[in-house]
């Protein structure tokens, strides 16, 4: 899938640590990506086909699966965007095997995106907001999508964690069950308080988003919800939202 150089090899940059899971999280994406197209029909893809979208960026692509539905679509520019460096090497083996020569790879967060305003018709960010600050990112999203864009948006609810507890209790894991406690945890204090948990402690754990937490974010920057349904798998909501 990833041609003969191992991701082991275009992993190197990634801690000695990190780099096995890391491995196994962008294969598993990848791999649940292509088992999804050929089970199911995506409800939104015929929406976002009529937009005949040119110009798209993936916030948080990681291995930039999302951006092979667009494979034969008339877009001029395909954009990965992700703060980890690994991935765009990872994206580019994907991307360069696939034959596609319109996609791109940028090293950037999604707090501070470097592209003009009004640049893109179509931004994917399938689960990577609650690893933002999402008031920020939502803003920049605001700011480079154009006035007839439209942005597709994944996000975890609080049955995400309660799943995963579940899960790991079930597995006794009574170690793995304070990630989903913390992030529950952190998800209520940011409903509550309208801000997001941070400091070195909350380094690279997540939040879930409800309707109204997003409706207050997307209304700050200027977006509204158009339409939303259960992702895949259990415990997640995507949102299709345009300008307000």
């Amino acid at each position: 899938m990833f041609g003969k150089r191992p991701l082991s090899a275009v992993l190197s940059v990634v801690p000695e640590e990190n780099q096995k899971d890391y491995l196994d999280y962008l294969a598993s994406e990848v791999a649940l990506f292509e088992e999804r197209r050929e089970s199911s029909a995506d409800p939104l893809h015929e929406e976002i086909s009529r937009l005949s979208p040119r110009r798209i960026l993936d916030l948080g692509c990681g291995a930039g699966q999302e951006l092979m539905k667009f494979n034969d679509c008339s877009s001029e520019v395909k954009v990965g965007a992700d703060i980890r460096f690994a991935a765009g090497e990872v994206f580019r083996k994907l991307r360069s095997n696939a034959g596609d020569d319109r996609a791109i790879f940028i090293n950037s967060a999604g707090e501070h995106l470097p592209f003009a305003a009004a640049c893109f018709d179509l931004v994917i960010c399938r689960v990577a907001l609650p690893y933002m600050n999402s008031a920020t990112a939502i803003r920049e999203v605001g700011r480079v999508l154009a006035p007839n864009g439209l942005l597709l948006l994944t996000v975890h609810t609080p049955k995400f964690y309660f799943l995963m507890m579940r899960r790991r209790l079930a597995g006794r894991s009574l170690k793995g069950i304070a990630y989903p406690v913390i992030c529950f945890t952190g998800g209520v204090f940011f409903l509550l308080t309208g801000k997001q948990p941070t400091g070195k402690f909350w380094k690279g754990k997540e939040t879930f988003h409800t309707r109204s937490m997003l409706t207050r974010e997307l209304s700050a920057a200027g977006l509204r919800a158009l339409s939303e349904f259960d992702a895949e798998g259990a415990g997640g909501r995507t949102y299709l939202i345009g300008k307000a």
